[in-house]
């Protein structure tokens, strides 16, 4: 996420990318003077936080599939087996893992499930 950090005491600001709010509040602590009373804001473009956002998409496949899945993104994506319908399953991902699905030759639905 990318971060406005302001003070008012001298209007210093500096703009820069954590992971974290927690990571940006020990650089604050390690890197500015506590004094100065530091203020955060979010500045993170919408685009990527919508890139971030986990959706339900239906998969067609199998349970062998499940487990090429697993093994291609690297963690398990909340799979759902029931929900589906025969020979689907249902998976929570981000837009850039349903495009490495796809990429793979997976046949994603192009429109979330919910």
């Amino acid at each position: 996420m990318r971060l406005l950090i302001t003070n008012k005491k001298d209007d210093q600001e500096f703009v820069k990318e954590f992971d974290t709010f927690t990571d940006c509040k020990h650089w604050i602590t390690n890197h500015l003077d506590l004094s100065k009373g530091w203020q955060v804001q979010d500045i993170t473009p919408a685009s990527k936080v919508l890139a971030k956002t986990k959706r339900v998409y239906k998969i067609r496949g199998s349970h062998r599939d499940e487990r090429k899945i697993k093994g291609l993104l690297g963690f398990d994506p909340d799979i759902h087996s029931g929900m589906a319908g025969k020979g689907a399953f249902c998976a929570k991902l981000t837009d850039a893992e349903k495009q490495l699905l796809i990429d793979n030759g997976f046949k994603v639905n192009k429109k979330p499930v919910r």
